[in-house]
């Protein structure tokens, strides 16, 4: 390479958050989310569906985040963003399917992410 070429290279993924972003998400139409929503006994399915497409997404994300162009995947800020996104697949691969029983601690998992999420431009940002 000539002198003048720098070569950056963004850190890699876990390998959990390799396989996740290996897997392929499922469409879902609004219709069914709106109706599996508002059912207290379709729940549970709903919770079982999105318990693993949310961490897919979320791997998925952080794979696309590492291959953005101009060093961009190497600033402080992306590398936080793909380091609270891989941690979310972490977390959700380590909750099991959930249960009836496990609704109330899967709600607060979803709390948890989504609040834990909301600063994502500004840490992009900074």
């Amino acid at each position: 390479f000539p002198a003048f070429c720098i070569i950056m290279r963004a850190p890699a993924l876990s390998r959990l958050v390799e396989d996740y972003a290996r897997k392929s998400c499922r469409a879902f139409p609004l219709e069914e989310l709106y109706r599996l929503g508002r059912g207290s006994s379709e729940r549970l399915h709903l919770a079982q569906l999105i318990h693993q497409e949310i961490a897919i997404r979320n791997a998925q994300l952080c794979k696309e985040l590492l291959l953005l162009p101009f060093g961009l995947a190497e600033t402080s800020g992306v590398q936080k963003v793909v380091q609270c996104f891989s941690s979310y697949v972490k977390w959700l691969s380590e909750f099991p399917v959930p249960k009836e029983q496990d609704m109330a601690s899967f709600t607060v998992l979803l709390k948890q992410i989504l609040q834990d999420n909301a600063d994502v431009t500004r840490t992009m940002s900074g």
